[in-house]
């Protein structure tokens, strides 16, 4: 679930900038997840946090884009494209954030990391990606890694829950790659504009169903989840001007640390030995898929060059 654009270096290399960019991107992004956990445990429905991070979200990201005198260079004339982009992201934010509230945050973390495996897959279909045989050993070795956590028919993981998740990495690959369509004439920074506005009405509609008054302290809580949203997605953008994926693209599983850390501090868990053992195989099999595919790439643009 952390959206990743293609890399495009509009500033001179700082690489530890741009991996300390992504520490601060991965972070966010998991606070954001441990309070829409707890905003679920006081009542809130999984689509109110989502329209509410989405609302308060484009607040964060206009802002940022007005003070720095961006605003003209949102325009676009692919508004199709975007529209696109954000069902497939409101589809995966929804599957995840609904998900959020049946499995414990470990779990989730462990389960989104199939991303560039799923990623991949879809890249075969859709972009007519040609992989070896060592990807697609690997890929096989990260589903037997999930396959470990999720044990169906005998896990403590909530199936249910697990196939959400899964379907959260699936709708964020297929919008992955609408990102790569879009970054061919889009800045990062106008993907994310663009999704965070379009969302607004799109999830707006569940409200009227699902939809409730709180305290105080739930919409500051929707505030929050808006704020760590938006700045995760920021700081996810500008890391990529900085430093390369290949170097970056590790920090991502940094997640499961953070969300290690909430879960035992905010719900007494601690995770089982399936996920000890199938997270470093998953983990280990999605980063020889992205550093091979990374490699494959810098080959073929020396080819051309």
């Amino acid at each position: 679930f952390l959206m990743r654009a293609e890399y495009k270096p509009d500033f001179a290399m700082r690489p530890g900038y741009g991996m300390v960019l992504r520490f601060v991107a991965v972070f966010m992004l998991a606070s954001m997840i441990m309070i829409v956990k707890i905003a679920g445990d006081m009542g809130v429905n999984a689509l109110e946090s989502l329209f509410y991070r989405f609302l308060f979200g484009f607040l964060f990201v206009f802002s940022w884009v007005a003070v720095r005198g961006r605003l003209a260079t949102m325009k676009t004339k692919r508004l199709r494209l975007h529209f696109f982009r954000t069902l497939a992201g409101v589809i995966a934010m929804a599957l995840t954030f609904q998900a959020t509230l049946i499995l414990q945050l470990p779990e989730l973390a462990t389960i989104s990391f199939t991303a560039p495996i799923v990623g991949t897959i879809l890249s075969i279909i859709f972009l007519k990606e040609v992989v070896g045989l060592r990807r697609w050993m690997a890929m096989i070795i990260g589903f037997l890694g999930v396959l470990i956590v999720v044990q169906p028919g005998q896990s403590q993981i909530a199936l249910h829950g697990a196939l959400m998740a899964f379907g959260a990495v699936i709708a964020a690959s297929y919008a992955f790659i609408l990102i790569k369509h879009l970054s061919s004439t889009e800045s990062s920074t106008a993907i994310v504009f663009w999704f965070t506005l379009m969302a607004i009405p799109v999830i707006g509609v569940a409200l009227f169903f699902v939809g409730s008054f709180h305290s105080p302290l739930i919409y500051l809580m929707m505030a929050a989840i808006g704020f760590c949203g938006a700045t995760g997605q920021i700081a996810l953008s500008e890391s990529l001007k900085y430093a390369p994926i290949s170097l970056t693209a590790p920090i991502d599983y940094s997640h499961l640390i953070w969300s290690t850390i909430y879960g035992y501090l905010i719900w007494d868990f601690w995770p089982g030995p399936a996920i000890w053992i199938g997270a470093p195989i998953i983990i280990g099999s999605g980063l020889y898929v992205a550093l091979r595919r990374e490699q494959k790439k810098s080959r073929l643009e020396a080819a051309g060059s």
